[in-house]
């Protein structure tokens, strides 16, 4: 990992909101009465999912990922996660 903090930010999990996003949409095609047994299925699903996906969900993740941000300002200082 390089060793710049805004390197570090990116690499975090928690601090990735397409992570969150891929996060839902697995259990969504988990969850799903009929798993995708081939790639086929697994690609038409996703799509069916991804397509369901509320965009209140999409926001929730956006607005939790600010109060993170807004986290490490305050712990790191703003100089870390330019």
């Amino acid at each position: 990992m390089e060793n710049r903090p805004n390197a570090l930010v990116s690499t975090v999990p928690r601090m990735n909101v397409i992570e969150h996003a891929w996060d839902i949409l697995k259990v969504a095609i988990t969850q799903h009465p009929n798993p995708p047994h081939n790639l086929q299925n697994l690609t038409e699903t996703t799509i069916e999912k991804w397509d369901l996906l509320h965009q209140d969900e999409l926001n929730g993740l956006n607005q939790s990922m600010r109060c993170i941000v807004d986290g490490l300002i305050r712990v790191w200082g703003r100089i870390y996660l330019l």
